[in-house]
């Protein structure tokens, strides 16, 4: 009597799992499809990100690149201007006015080559 009930039991725990698995389509195909459709979809999106992040980095190199020349262009005009004042500029009418915006643009000008981003190194870039 004892093994009949252990038996009976074990057949009971056993019987929805058997019968879990009947009712599941053994092949999946379903859930197959749903997943390969997914992952289609997502790699498709990671492709567009990946396009724009290297969309995003040439316009950074493009930036920064024009940042530079502006620094430059800002250095040379502060040459001009300390050769202009060199040469006499500040000494017509109302000179101290004539002082006055220069130290202005000489104010502007530093700003303008503060902070610029520097680029990253080719060497590093092409590792």
């Amino acid at each position: 009597m004892k093994n009949l009930l252990k038996g009976s039991l074990g057949t009971l725990a056993i019987a929805p799992l058997l019968l879990l698995g009947a009712i599941q389509d053994p092949t999946g195909t379903d859930d197959t499809t749903a997943l390969k459709a997914e992952v289609e979809r997502q790699a498709v999106v990671i492709q567009e990100m990946a396009n724009k992040v290297n969309e995003l980095g040439k316009l950074a190199e493009e930036t920064t690149a024009y940042l530079a020349e502006q620094s430059q262009a800002a250095r040379g005009l502060v040459l001009t201007l300390s050769t202009s004042e060199e040469e006499g500029f500040t000494a017509g009418i109302n000179p101290n006015s004539r002082k006055t915006m220069l130290g202005g643009f000489r104010a502007y000008l530093a700003s303008q080559q503060a902070g610029i981003p520097s680029a990253k190194k080719k060497a590093t870039k092409e590792k």
